[in-house]
């Protein structure tokens, strides 16, 4: 039995998935549905919410806590404004991590994370796929890999190569190749697709003498470590409650997410992260579209739009010498 919190929570966004949100929600906290109810002290906003940045920013700037269950359809701009909203206002503002309650996850973490890691990665590939009737996007698949990735090396991107291997009949992208390189982090090399018949998850870090496997499909089997000899060995987790009996991990992230804002802990928001991500997924777009490698943009922390910059002169022509020149304005 969880113990409900006395925190007011606004539930920001309806829907037919709200109700779900509802019943979690509701078992641990007084839940709100509008910022303008009186105390309120954290906000959810769940998939179904229509705009969500827009929900998510109106939160952050009225001070109060964030947490991202959404798809994430930001923008690289959106997502560097919600992540300066909340750093500026020392606000927790936390997106959603589901990988992170895949059995096998944290003990690769710890085998990869810090300077000085057990086992140096010299690649790591990943493939994700799940079938068309599951409704995904590709944008949410491709961006939880990049995310997922992060959270196990926090390697900052320098560029993408990405192609379209598969379009629907729309020419939507419905299966992608994707290409990251960092600085100071192995490369990244991933295939999503909305394409296949059955749902694959996996994450292999390919170090000098062993490979690891991250299977987050296979609860049974989740992590499989195989040497040099060709022999793989399963890690098994004694003691770990299969995937069934450890629950939503929604649930466990706004259980997370009340401990943090109790604690005032700050460091618990991934908003940096998430910001790298759709900066990745941006880059990985224009590559297709180029046909080449794209540099990920680096961020400027700021809560405006980009500046624009106003040129006299544009477009003049003969007939219209001795009147005032068109105005251009590109973005700067």
């Amino acid at each position: 039995m969880v113990e409900q919190s006395h925190l007011p929570v606004v539930l920001l966004g309806g829907g037919t998935c709200a109700a779900s949100y509802v019943q979690t929600l509701s078992c641990r906290a007084e839940l709100r549905f509008s910022l303008d109810d009186p105390g309120v002290a954290a906000a959810v906003v769940v998939p179904s919410a229509h705009d969500p940045f827009s929900h998510a920013r109106e939160a952050l700037l009225a001070g109060i806590p964030v947490l991202y269950a959404a798809p994430f359809y930001l923008s690289p701009w959106q997502a560097s404004v919600l992540d300066e909203l909340s750093r500026n206002k020392g606000l927790i503002l936390r997106f959603v991590e589901p990988f992170r309650y895949h059995r096998g996850y944290s003990f690769l973490q710890r085998l990869l994370e810090g300077r000085e890691p057990f086992w140096r990665p010299l690649y790591v590939r990943s493939l994700y796929s799940t079938p068309a009737e599951a409704q995904a996007r590709i944008d949410d698949l491709a961006t939880e890999e990049m995310a997922l990735y992060d959270s196990l090396l926090d390697a900052q991107p320098l560029r993408v190569s990405a192609v379209a291997v598969h379009r629907d009949e729309t020419a939507q992208v419905c299966a992608a190749s994707i290409t990251v390189e960092y600085d100071e982090g192995p490369p990244l090399h991933s295939m999503v697709s909305l394409a296949e018949a059955s749902e694959e998850h996996q994450l292999v870090a390919v170090a000098s003498e062993r490979t690891v496997v991250l299977n987050q499909v296979d609860d049974q089997v989740p992590l499989r470590i195989i040497g040099a000899d060709s022999a793989g060995h399963d890690v098994t987790f004694g003691g770990e409650r299969s995937g069934s009996e450890r629950g939503d991990p929604f649930a466990q992230e706004f259980d997370l997410f009340l401990a943090a804002i109790d604690a005032h802990d700050i460091s618990f928001g991934n908003g940096a992260r998430w910001s790298r991500v759709a900066a990745i997924w941006w880059a990985a777009r224009q590559s297709m579209s180029f046909g080449g490698s794209v540099d990920v943009p680096q961020l400027q922390r700021t809560t405006n739009p980009p500046p624009l910059t106003v040129i006299e002169g544009g477009g003049h022509v003969s007939r219209l010498a001795g009147r005032r020149p068109v105005l251009t304005v590109v973005a700067g």
